[in-house]
């Protein structure tokens, strides 16, 4: 199920870091061989904000709930 969410947060994040990478890759005049680093860079710019939920609590949520009255 938490990869289902991930996925789901990926697709949603897609468009909107496409465009950003776009635009670094011809502000350095369309170098060849540099698209990962430019997605890189766009995501590390966008996903923070898009992110609804930290990485930590997403982990949380997949982990059983322990009962702490009971031994």
């Amino acid at each position: 199920m938490v990869y289902e969410e991930k996925r789901s947060i990926d697709v949603a994040l897609r468009p909107k870091i496409e465009q950003p990478a776009y635009e670094i890759w011809q502000s350095e005049g369309n170098p060849q061989g540099c698209d990962v680093d430019h997605w890189l860079r766009a995501e590390a710019e966008i996903a923070p904000s898009q992110c609804a939920t930290p990485a930590a609590d997403v982990e949380n949520q997949s982990a059983p709930a322990k009962d702490k009255g009971k031994k």
